[in-house]
């Protein structure tokens, strides 16, 4: 049982910060010794603080640490990605509800910026000038996201000169207010800046899902639109041979789809080759045909631009 201590008054969640942000300030402002020593005081789930985690215990004992006069849903939309998973959940409304599960994000290794800190220059600036200090944006924390949203400024996230790759916030507590690497005093590195329109497209849309745009779309259509798209109805068991001859001609074509440097933005293990696979994560048979399996949205938001170029053109069916 936690014993919970009276909340610094300097300390309190700030508009779109990710969740485990106060815990920073709270170790900051504190006497404590160590993060740790502070995150226990809230929560017995302390263990990698990584900004993508989609749900886990300690999320909920910030809110009732910080937040509880707002919905558990209000906070959730607001300082966690629940939001951006929350159409592709296998099983949306027992996860809504269970929602104190540790929940992971999948792939974390293979869709890239998915577990890593990452912070925008103008939006730490504009944090100084109204709050006092800089600050880790939820939005700015999706997997894939390589630039601010608000500002279509680059990212920036860790250090190529020490290897500090920014995925622990112990190691990190806030956005640099110099820029340099605390490690090394190196410029902190910004991500890839690969754009064109495809690109720009998967990042608005998954800002949009952030937002809760598109709360109405559930993994159960999304699959009937892609076996609809294949011309295969759902399937118990095995494909036969036409269908898999079908998938493996639509995966040829989601794998060429776009411009190489696309895939190499969104991937870790991209295939460089020809004609070649681009990701074993990027399954088409695994998305359209799967039960039960959560799939990185990032993963998803590709297949529905190359299928039915905007989520809005996906059936009803």
């Amino acid at each position: 049982m936690i014993q919970r201590k009276a909340v610094l008054a300097n300390v309190h969640i700030l508009p779109g910060e990710h969740a485990l942000g106060p815990l920073a300030r709270l170790f900051l402002y504190s006497s404590y010794r160590s993060l740790p020593d502070t995150v226990s005081t809230v929560t017995h789930d302390s263990g990698a603080l990584t900004s993508g985690v989609i749900w886990r215990q300690s999320y909920s004992d910030i809110y009732k640490y910080w937040c509880s006069e707002i919905s558990l849903d209000n906070f959730a939309s607001k300082h966690s990605l629940f939001n951006f998973y929350l159409p592709f959940l296998p099983d949306k409304n027992v996860l809504c509800v269970e929602r104190n599960q540790r929940l992971l994000a999948p792939s974390v290794r293979v869709v890239r910026y998915t577990n890593t800190w990452r912070y925008c220059v103008e939006c730490a600036e504009a944090d100084i000038a109204i709050h006092g200090f800089p600050y880790f944006h939820v939005g700015h924390q999706l997997p894939g996201i390589t630039r601010c949203t608000e500002h279509k400024t680059l990212l920036r996230s860790g250090c190529l000169v020490c290897g500090n790759d920014w995925q622990k916030l112990g190691k990190l507590l806030a956005p640099p207010l110099n820029g340099f690497c605390g490690s090394c005093c190196s410029p902190i590195d910004t991500v890839q800046q690969f754009i064109n329109e495809d690109v720009a497209w998967i990042q608005q849309m998954a800002d949009r899902l952030l937002k809760g745009d598109f709360n109405h779309l559930t993994l159960t259509r999304l699959q009937a639109a892609y076996r609809q798209w294949l011309g295969i109805g759902p399937r118990q068991g095995v494909l036969n041979l036409k269908e898999r001859v079908i998938v493996q001609e639509a995966q040829d074509h989601i794998d060429n789809a776009f411009d190489p440097r696309l895939y190499r933005l969104l991937f870790t293990n991209t295939d460089e080759g020809v004609n070649k696979k681009r990701s074993p994560v990027l399954s088409l048979y695994q998305a359209a045909f799967t039960q039960g399996k959560l799939i990185s949205p990032i993963i998803h938001l590709i297949l529905i631009r190359a299928m039915f170029g905007e989520i809005d053109n996906i059936p009803q069916l």
